[in-house]
C-alpha cells in the first residue's frame, strides 16, 4: 500500500504500457509525475490514460474511495484529492 500510482498510457496504434507516477518532494513540489519517451507520430494524436482499480488499491488510502460507499463497491481515485491533470509534452520536429 502507499505505492506510486501506475497508469496505462496508450498512444495511437499501440497496446500501451504501464507508467509509474512517482512523487519527489524536491521536484514539482511533490506532484506525481512520469517521463515517457514515445516513437514519432503524426500530429494531432489522441492518447488513452487509465488507472485501473487494482492499481488504485496500491496507493495511499486517503487518495482512494469506495464507490458506492456501501456493499462490495469499487476502489476509485478520490475526486476531492485531484484538482487537475496536466500533461506537459516536450517535442521536436525534423524533416527527413
Amino acid at each position: 500500500m502507499d505505492g506510486a500510482l501506475e497508469v496505462t498510457l496508450t498512444p495511437p496504434g499501440d497496446n500501451g504500457g504501464k507508467v509509474s507516477l512517482s512523487s519527489v518532494s524536491s521536484f514539482l513540489g511533490g506532484i506525481p509525475h512520469a517521463v515517457v519517451s514515445l516513437n514519432p507520430a503524426s500530429a494531432p494524436v489522441t492518447f488513452g490514460l487509465v488507472a485501473s482499480e487494482a492499481d488504485i488499491r496500491n496507493i495511499a488510502p486517503n487518495l482512494q474511495e469506495t464507490v458506492p460507499p456501501t456493499g462490495a463497491g469499487h476502489q476509485r481515485l478520490k475526486a476531492d484529492a485531484i484538482e487537475d491533470i496536466f500533461i506537459v509534452c516536450h517535442y521536436s520536429v525534423s524533416y527527413k
